[in-house]
């Protein structure tokens, strides 16, 4: 077996393709009014200039946050978000001949809780350690069978806090 140079790596011819600018306007709202909730919500606006056509596109993003302290130090945490991109050509390689329309649909949620309301009693180096469980799913639906998928990630981490 030959051996392979990944540090020889040459540019993807693609990414010329992708570059160019991208501009985005939006509009950003927070409920701060409550001291264990905090829902916040986002409005962009997406236009992206690429070199080829068929990575261009206008969107619209919708997200929705919601963040819940609970007692004992817990916490919830929710995102809901909606993505439309319509993009500017057609791909030459789908061999469809329409452009690209997809609709995403992202749905995540988190909860934490400290290490100390699970099992009191833990050394004070656990003091501020956390455990969380994430669960999240992505949906996107496009005009294109290709870009066609749904998505599950799941997780659970543990965390700790240091002050300097």
């Amino acid at each position: 077996a030959a051996a392979v140079d990944y540090n020889g790596t040459n540019e993807t011819p693609s990414l010329r393709r992708r570059s160019g600018m991208e501009w985005q306007f939006g509009l950003r709202g927070r409920n701060l009014d409550h001291a264990a909730r905090r829902i916040s919500g986002t409005l962009e606006f997406t236009y992206r200039a690429a070199t080829a056509a068929w990575y261009s596109y206008n969107g619209i993003h919708i997200y929705v946050d919601h963040e819940w302290r609970l007692p004992r130090g817990q916490y919830l945490l929710t995102h809901l978000g909606y993505t439309y991109h319509d993009y500017q050509g057609r791909d030459p390689l789908d061999g469809i001949g329409a452009a690209r329309r997809d609709h995403r649909l992202r749905a995540r949620l988190i909860y934490g809780v400290p290490l100390l309301t699970i099992i009191p009693g833990l050394p004070k180096f656990f003091d501020r350690s956390a455990i969380t469980g994430l669960v999240e799913t992505t949906v996107n639906r496009s005009n294109i069978k290709n870009y066609r998928y749904t998505n599950w990630r799941f997780a659970v981490g543990i965390t700790k806090r240091f002050d300097f």
